[in-house]
């Protein structure tokens, strides 16, 4: 079958691989025995290295890969059930965190108002807290950006002062966000 393929496609390389077979085989043949013995000796040797070098050793080398993966990741699970109840009793301190993940609340703040399309007319930073002012800002948007960052970003509204304006549904506002 792949001789009948390499025939048709490659007739070239089929005819050149030919005049080397008859050739190699007749200074095969006028070899002494013992140098034809010698000659096979040495294929089996090198037929042996191949199958090594070319086979067994790439699977062996996977195969010890893959073991170790595997010890690493039932190491990781042996640690996982080890430490169960230490994750169980953070559990509670994790859901309660302020999920902040390090960042600044004036970051934040500035950062959703920003995606909500409400400009900050001015900011207070006060420890934990900010005081912020808005002017001039659609209460639609404004109930909207203090829920995304409540449910979020988990900042809540301390205080909060809110003025209507002459235009229909823009307030000023002042509120302080924990």
């Amino acid at each position: 079958m792949l001789y009948g393929y390499l025939n048709k496609y490659f007739p070239e390389v089929v005819e050149k691989i030919r005049s080397w077979q008859i050739y190699l085989t007749a200074r095969y043949f006028a070899l002494s025995e013992q140098e034809q013995h010698i000659v096979r000796w040495v294929g089996v040797v090198c037929a042996i290295g191949i199958l090594y070098g070319f086979i067994w050793q790439p699977l062996a080398h996977r195969a010890e890969e893959a073991k170790q993966n595997y010890e690493r990741q039932a190491e990781l699970v042996r640690w996982i059930q080890s430490n169960e109840a230490t994750f169980k009793a953070l559990m509670p301190l994790v859901a309660a965190s302020d999920g902040h993940l390090g960042r600044s609340i004036i970051s934040i703040v500035t950062e959703t108002a920003q995606t909500q399309g409400i400009a900050l007319s001015r900011f207070e930073p006060k420890d934990q807290q900010v005081r912020v002012w808005l002017e001039q800002v659609s209460f639609n948007q404004l109930v909207d950006w203090l829920d995304q960052l409540n449910k979020a970003q988990h900042i809540q509204v301390a205080e909060i002062k809110i003025e209507s304006q002459a235009a229909n549904g823009l307030v000023n506002v002042t509120l302080v966000l924990k």
